[in-house]
């Protein structure tokens, strides 16, 4: 196993311009239990010059009803330019682009059904869901995707009907997990997520503490933390949400809004790559370096749930490389109940061995 260069030798960075595949996930999760404690910390707001800056210039096109990205970098643009934004910042992407995304659409099916979010979610990211139509579909110079919830569908664009058979939930709107039958000239990637949080609907045996922790209230009210890695062929999420929530008489969990919620923490991933030379194998090397690194940082008040979302895109010498590292995020919460105050708070760490 590498071991990876100390933190402080890193330069810290919030995003970094790089292409990878993960060629094998060695997960170890570590999670300890809750505590009450105190914590004082500012509100983070978002910029209304800044969305408008943003509407107003450098968009992406529209070509049948999905996003069309130039090239690799325009799509790499356009995601950190909304990441960790909130939903009146993606909004008003969506308006300036007269742009209906799957994240909203898949919102809007939610409040029709009367359903949560989460039962209709075909992507978690709800940054790169901005940028999918509500088909799941996106382009990239001519080639043409369609996202579902374990698969990536692209084609060309001049055979992107290929594609219309491919389908992101069924008649009864449960989400579709398998693989599609689809035309030969239709490329898969198989999205990689770890842990995965759909091990349950897979192999019965659902996730058990893996990458999630929990803070106690009194008086039947929570807080759960989760953290999780998404690869989605053309760039690597780390991903966060944590959530306030209540117990019902029935016992099921429901949504809860408290004075505030609060993620805090660091992340480092390295990758590792053979570096070949096909004419003289004997001096072939391995090498390892800095990938991405940086904190984890979301709050919101008055409010029950928080997520925020961290980038990597892949390198050149992606082909090989295998990426590691480790995540450590502290959930914590507030809420009042008749003039008194009670704090939870859990902590969850995930590490990556190559």
């Amino acid at each position: 196993m590498l071991t990876p260069p100390p933190l402080n030798s890193l330069k810290s960075v919030k995003y970094t311009y790089c292409k990878f595949i993960i060629i094998a996930f060695g997960f170890i999760i570590l999670f300890a239990g809750c505590e009450f404690n105190d914590i004082v910390t500012d509100p983070v707001s978002s910029t209304s010059d800044e969305t408008k800056s943003l509407v107003s210039n450098n968009l992406p096109s529209i070509s049948d009803g999905r996003i069309v990205f130039e090239d690799q970098s325009r799509f790499q643009q356009f995601l950190e330019s909304i990441v960790n934004k909130d939903d009146s910042y993606l909004d008003s992407i969506e308006t300036g682009m007269n742009f209906v995304s799957l994240r909203s659409d898949t919102e809007r099916l939610a409040e029709q059904l009367g359903k949560e979010i989460e039962e209709l979610q075909i992507v978690t990211d709800k940054y790169f869901a901005t940028a999918l139509n509500s088909e799941g579909e996106y382009q990239i110079g001519d080639v043409v995707h369609r996202v579902t919830r374990s698969f990536i569908y692209s084609v060309n664009e001049s055979n992107s009907d290929y594609l219309d058979s491919i389908s992101l939930r069924d008649n009864n709107f449960q989400t579709v997990y398998h693989k599609t039958g689809h035309h030969p000239e239709v490329n898969i990637f198989e999205i990689q997520r770890f842990p995965d949080p759909d091990v349950a609907y897979k192999t019965g045996e659902a996730l058990r503490g893996y990458n999630e922790c929990s803070g106690s209230f009194f008086n039947r009210r929570r807080i759960v933390g989760k953290i999780w890695t998404t690869d989605n062929s053309s760039h690597f999420a780390l991903e966060s949400v944590l959530k306030s929530q209540r117990k019902g008489f029935l016992g099921g969990w429901y949504g809860s809004t408290i004075d505030w919620l609060l993620a805090d923490g660091n992340y480092a991933f390295y990758k590792a790559y053979e570096v070949s030379f096909v004419d003289r194998p004997w001096l072939n090397y391995s090498r390892t370096e800095p990938l991405s690194s940086g904190r984890v940082f979301a709050r919101g008040e008055d409010t029950k749930r928080i997520e925020q979302t961290h980038y990597s895109f892949r390198g050149d010498n992606s082909s090989n490389s295998n990426i590691y590292g480790n995540v450590s995020v502290t959930f914590s919460g507030q809420r009042t109940d008749k003039g008194t105050i009670s704090r939870a708070k859990c902590n969850a760490s995930l590490s990556k061995n190559n």
